[in-house]
């Protein structure tokens, strides 16, 4: 007995507390933080053991193809260049295949050949291989091509660009394309160009060869083709401000298939134009005109005389560096009355003789342009007759 009464009494002696996480009595001094000796270990292994946190599902950012609108715009416009040469090739390939059907029909004729009777169909060449093209398609085409723009240029009168589709084309629209050629053109070898050109088809209706004018039009073909033969509407419009364009020439082949220049039906009428403005009997009625006589006035008569007298007495044009150094001119007095004289008939740009052109040793500009008279014969004094200045 007395055994158990010393269990009970020690017992009786012992502190006993709940721990706080599993709610089991434990000897007090067992305890660490309220927290029983099972549960402390079951924190301290929690501890050690580093807990990885559940990552967040993390979209990789999703990388755009971003290209620039300047590398598009290249691209464009070296796609529209590539179709224009295609087009280009197309067409002229056209024309010589049209060019030697009629080459074969008429040897055949002379040689007797009958023709097969019907409608001759006429073939196209495209990149994909010949497409019969029958006449309704031909209709249609000529059609849409009258819509096309076929005359642009700068009004500065009223500060913009003007465009003008082959319906929309006067005789008076003309007639402003050609001074504008004469007086606003400044490459004096582009419009000895078109004078050969229009002498060709006047006086003899036949095409020019283009080997005729490439001396004249060598240090700016470009420029030439870009004013004179046919452009797309889209070129049209990029033209600068003191640019201007007229689709008076096409460039095709003649009958021995040698590259000429022909007149289109616009240059047909440019042409005619231009030859009768220019006669020397109208030039000499558009001088006792009142036009005439407000355009030229006192300095333009003189600067007339300056002009007529150079090259009367030396055999050649007159440059505007010698009007300028020489004959002491005024700027305004060159500039103004010159083209006034050109628009008139009296003068005309002309270019300088090969050797001068292109001789460094006479240091001239580039872009200088020679002047000398339309008709050497209309004297100064002459011209002093018809203005009533004796």
């Amino acid at each position: 007995m007395s055994g158990e009464f010393s269990s009970l009494s020690f017992l009786a002696d012992l502190d006993l507390k709940e721990c706080q996480k599993c709610g089991k009595p434990t000897e007090s001094t067992k305890l660490k933080d309220n927290i029983c000796p099972k549960c402390q270990q079951q924190v301290s292994q929690k501890e050690l053991t580093p807990s990885i946190p559940k990552r967040s599902l993390i979209r990789p950012r999703e990388t755009k193809s971003r290209t620039s609108s300047k590398a598009v715009h290249e691209l464009e416009s070296k796609i529209s260049e590539q179709q224009e040469i295609i087009q280009k090739i197309t067409s002229d390939n056209v024309k010589l295949h049209q060019q030697l059907i009629n080459r074969i029909s008429q040897l055949e004729t002379g040689l007797g050949i009958p023709h097969p009777i019907g409608q001759v169909e006429m073939q196209q060449v495209t990149s994909s291989g010949i497409k019969v093209v029958d006449h309704a398609s031909l209709v249609e085409n000529d059609r849409i091509n009258q819509e096309k723009v076929v005359i642009a240029f700068y009004s500065f009168e009223n500060k913009l660009q003007q465009s003008f589709t082959l319906n929309q084309v006067t005789d008076q629209l003309l007639l402003k394309m050609v001074v504008l050629v004469e007086t606003f053109l400044n490459s004096a070898e582009q419009i000895q160009a078109i004078q050969i050109i229009c002498d060709n088809y006047i006086q003899d209706g036949k095409e020019t060869p283009i080997s005729d004018v490439n001396e004249y039009i060598r240090a700016s073909p470009v420029s030439f083709r870009k004013t004179f033969l046919p452009l797309s509407n889209k070129s049209i419009r990029k033209l600068g401000r003191r640019a201007f364009h007229c689709e008076i020439l096409e460039k095709t082949y003649n009958d021995v298939l040698v590259p000429v220049y022909k007149p289109t039906d616009l240059g047909k009428q440019f042409f005619a134009i231009r030859t009768h403005y220019f006669d020397k009997a109208q030039v000499l009625k558009r001088i006792k005109s009142m036009f005439g006589r407000k355009l030229i006035a006192k300095k333009g008569v003189n600067l007339y005389k300056v002009i007529n007298d150079h090259y009367t007495m030396n055999n050649k044009p007159v440059t505007r560096q010698e009007l300028f150094n020489q004959y002491e001119l005024g700027k305004y007095e060159i500039d103004n009355f010159k083209h006034n004289l050109i628009e008139v008939g009296l003068i005309k740009k002309v270019p300088l003789p090969y050797k001068t052109r292109y001789n460094a040793d006479q240091q001239l500009p580039t872009y200088e342009i020679a002047l000398q008279p339309r008709f050497p014969e209309i004297t100064p004094i002459n011209l002093r007759e018809s203005l009533g200045m004796l």
